[in-house]
């Protein structure tokens, strides 16, 4: 049986991407790593007294814009590729917040199958608002949100019915990729 691929995730906010995550990783057993993780560990231990919930999304999205503008665009894909490249588990990757071009160019070159997972603005907006995120119509339109739809992917998952038929699609690919794509080593 071919290996499974690692995978990258894109989509806007709230699309569903760590719901398809958190499926990849209790049914096939993949390792999760996000480029934004960086960001928000980074943020608060600069910002301590702001809490992580309900999510300070506008206040990531600025810390992780100002360090690319003083570290250069890659800085948190060295982060998260430094974090993968010391991993000893050999278990498959998937990377779950690709939104930007060099990201994406980055998963590319390395073999991921990017896969880009959509719901529609209505079914967005409903979820931020249920989340209890510090979700504004704005960050609808956020820079970190401007690139997603032109992203050439591998893959579309369209996440605007139930979560049978999230995992349905997901399976589906899952034995696709496995037969259309071989991994480079990362």
């Amino acid at each position: 049986m071919p290996t499974l691929p690692n995978i990258a995730l894109t989509g806007k906010l709230r699309a569903g991407k760590d719901t398809v995550a958190e499926y990849l990783i209790e049914r096939c057993g993949y390792a999760r790593y996000a480029f934004g993780d960086g960001v928000k560990d980074d943020f608060h231990r600069d910002n301590p007294a702001v809490p992580r919930h309900p999510k300070p999304r506008a206040a990531y999205q600025e810390h992780g814009q100002t360090m690319r503008e003083r570290y250069g665009h890659d800085v948190w894909v060295v982060r998260t590729m430094s974090q993968i490249a010391a991993r000893k588990d050999g278990r498959p990757i998937v990377i779950t917040d690709v939104r930007q071009p060099n990201e994406l160019i980055w998963v590319k070159s390395s073999g991921y199958v990017v896969i880009r997972v959509n719901a529609t603005d209505g079914l967005r907006i409903l979820r931020a608002v249920e989340s209890r995120d510090h979700f504004h119509y704005a960050d609808l339109m956020h820079e970190t949100e401007k690139h997603i739809d032109s992203f050439s992917v591998d893959y579309e998952i369209d996440n605007n019915s139930d979560i049978f038929d999230l995992y349905a699609q997901i399976d589906d690919i899952i034995a696709r990729a496995r037969r259309e794509h071989r991994n480079r080593p990362v």
